[in-house]
């Protein structure tokens, strides 16, 4: 199962980094539209309850406990846009999956 979901994150990162998967709505955004609405206090709300969405759905299919909670992961995600303006949202989102699967 661990070689699996190594394949599975890889060909997804692969096809978010080529712009494939035509994400819409938060997972869609870049990193730099995401931080704009963070530095300018505009409530993020739905990109966070993107990521749950998408955490949980990572734990059910792969079998793997990822749990984070909204603070710890909007800190993750701020930093990681920050260093990385020109990635998806979506993508982040992954890298977090991949930081945090145990």
């Amino acid at each position: 199962m661990p070689r699996l979901l190594a394949v599975t994150l890889v060909l997804l990162a692969a096809a978010s980094a080529a712009g494939e998967l035509g994400q819409k709505g938060p997972g869609g955004a870049s990193c730099a539209g995401y931080l704009s609405l963070f530095d300018s206090l505009v409530p993020t709300g739905d990109f966070l309850a993107w990521t749950q969405g998408y955490l949980a759905a990572a734990s059910i299919a792969y079998r793997r406990n990822i749990e984070l909670d909204s603070a710890d992961a909007e800190t993750w995600l701020v930093n990681y846009c920050r260093a990385h303006p020109e990635h998806s949202f979506g993508y982040a989102v992954l890298e977090l999956t991949r930081a945090h699967a145990d």
